[in-house]
């Protein structure tokens, strides 16, 4: 790899030129957001995240590799229109995915805030 290669700044211009926001690429590489902020500020990526992102990304992982301004401008042209931006349905999805742990949080909150005072009452009898 050369110097001038640095896998974090490749996976962040890549990432945008998909359109895809670090919480829905992290959603798809299984990770949180704020590992996908890490590994964009990481000179090297392990060649199976490579691989993965690629995947998601729908793009040869050899561009991580021998990434510059020419090759982007090269795999710009060749990008579809839907690619571009994540579908209505993907992001619904998400929020809905993190409405639903939100809800379950709330819920686990509330049971263990009756048990608490519960448990309150019972000690002072």
């Amino acid at each position: 790899m050369s110097d001038s290669i640095h896998h974090g700044t490749s996976l962040r211009y890549l990432r945008l030129l998909s359109g895809m926001k670090q919480e829905i690429f992290a959603r798809k590489m299984g990770v949180k957001q704020q590992q996908i902020s890490k590994w964009e500020k990481q000179e090297t990526i392990p060649r199976s995240r490579l691989e993965r992102a690629a995947e998601i990304l729908n793009i040869p992982v050899d561009v991580f590799e021998k990434f510059d301004e020419s090759s982007l401008l090269k795999l710009a042209s060749g990008v579809k229109l839907e690619n571009i931006f994540p579908s209505s349905k993907e992001m619904v999805d998400y929020f809905m995915e993190e409405l639903a742990k939100k809800d379950k949080q709330i819920e686990e909150l509330k049971f263990a805030l009756a048990e608490s005072r519960m448990g309150g009452s019972d000690s002072q009898e």
